[in-house]
């Protein structure tokens, strides 16, 4: 089965490199999108936390009218 996908069981310098590369590639990606996806959340959260606090204190002043 090995023979006819091409595996060889010692890879060449080019194939090394490759690999490292594949490699380094896709953890920087995956650093990048986690930091993006962080800072994301945290921004959505602050949006919420201030509308929230504007609609207590639009209830509490309507309380405090009536």
């Amino acid at each position: 089965m090995r023979a006819l996908l091409g595996y060889q069981d010692q890879p060449t310098p080019f194939e090394l490199f490759a690999y490292l590369f594949y490699w380094l590639v896709a953890v920087a990606a995956g650093v990048v999108l986690v930091r993006h996806a962080k800072r994301a959340v945290a921004a959505r959260l602050e949006d919420l936390r201030k509308a929230a606090a504007e609609t207590t204190a639009d209830a509490d002043a309507s309380k405090n009218q009536a």
